[in-house]
């Protein structure tokens, strides 16, 4: 899997949460090209959303994360070189 899918694994998670911002056009395509971070202090990432995220990342992935640790990361695009690094692992 490339990074432009694991991108939209997180955009579908993002999605789900209800993210606002998210559905976009720009901001969707920036992100899924690889030209924006989406930083998450942007985005208002309630408990629903980082729990719909972690399941669309663990049914996209095989890779489990909880909420708490979403919270490592400061950015989605941050977030997409972990879980490809985890893949690659």
């Amino acid at each position: 899997m490339n990074e432009r899918e694991i991108r939209e694994v997180v955009v579908q998670g993002l999605e789900a949460g209800a993210v606002p911002g998210i559905n976009r056009i720009e901001v969707r395509a920036a992100f899924l090209a690889g030209t924006s971070e989406l930083p998450f202090a942007e985005f208002a990432l309630d408990s629903l959303a980082q729990v719909e995220l972690c399941i669309a990342i663990e049914a996209g992935l095989r890779i489990a994360l909880s909420p708490a640790d979403l919270r490592a990361y400061t950015s989605a695009g941050e977030l997409v070189r972990a879980l490809a690094a985890m893949r690659d692992a």
